[in-house]
């Protein structure tokens, strides 16, 4: 008796659902499009997530003052460090480019915190 009851319950969605994709076609399209616009913003965010992942490794580097010694080789800098994943940065190197009466000079930065470079400091 259950197994009956099921059958015709079966028969009768499909019933339904061949008369609704006989009398509503556009709107079945309708749903289908929508279905695959839904499907493909999912893939598109997801694929957005992801390259924000492989940035949330870097980090940005404010330089809020810096003072030149007399002698014009140590740098004294004070630098505000945003770690978006805050986990241990390792630094490898360090360019300052300043720029002076039209003139572009680059300094290798070599020391950081009194250790030599590469180095790692937690923020």
């Amino acid at each position: 008796m259950l197994e009956e009851s099921i059958n015709s319950s079966e028969e009768s969605t499909i019933a339904y659902l061949q008369q609704l994709i006989s009398d509503y076609p556009l709107v079945l399209a309708l749903i289908a499009v929508i279905l695959l616009i839904v499907v493909v913003l999912v893939v598109l965010l997801l694929t957005w997530q992801a390259g924000n992942r492989v940035s949330q490794n870097e980090i940005k580097v404010e330089l809020k003052q810096i003072d030149v010694a007399s002698n014009g080789i140590l740098v004294d800098v004070d630098a505000l460090i945003k770690n978006v994943g805050e986990t241990t940065v390792t630094l490898s190197e360090i360019y300052l480019h300043l720029i002076e009466l039209n003139q572009t000079h680059v300094v290798e930065v070599e020391e950081v915190f009194g250790a030599d470079l590469p180095c790692e400091i937690e923020v």
